[in-house]
């Protein structure tokens, strides 16, 4: 899979997590509503980002569709340890994804609703850096 930027990653957290609730996919609109976009031609575009860099699969112009692809992601189980070098993270509590960014030793959420989860943490993953002169969108 290409490198996703830090948008996209939240989208597919987004996107992962709310699978996980409620057994289908979102729609464009409940992903352009979580995020705040103004159009829901910007959900499609990150759709179809994380389509053509293999994060994702989805059938055109099927609604709930979209499928994540799984990647060959090391979790590393909190017992082990957590987080200690600055940057972005893939962290689950067992039922939701999303991402997060370790800096001065404290945890923090992309997605301010889960700030409150980041306590519950079971296992986690490092993403990949953001390759040099990448759009943060």
């Amino acid at each position: 899979m290409n490198k996703l930027t830090n948008q996209q990653n939240n989208v597919l957290a987004f996107i992962t997590c709310f699978i996980s609730k409620k057994c289908f996919s979102p729609t464009v609109k409940e992903i352009s509503n979580h995020f705040g976009f103004k159009s829901p031609n910007a959900a499609q575009c990150h759709i179809n980002a994380l389509i053509q860099k293999g994060a994702i699969t989805a059938t055109p112009k099927t609604s709930r569709s979209i499928v994540v692809v799984e990647q060959d992601k090391e979790w590393i189980p909190t017992s082990y340890g957590t987080p200690s070098d600055y940057g972005d993270y893939l962290a689950t509590d067992g039922k939701c994804y999303f991402t997060m960014f370790y800096a001065k030793g404290w945890y923090f959420s992309h997605d301010k609703k889960a700030d409150s989860s980041l306590i519950n943490i079971t296992h986690w993953s490092a993403l990949p850096k953001q390759p040099k002169g990448a759009n943060n969108g």
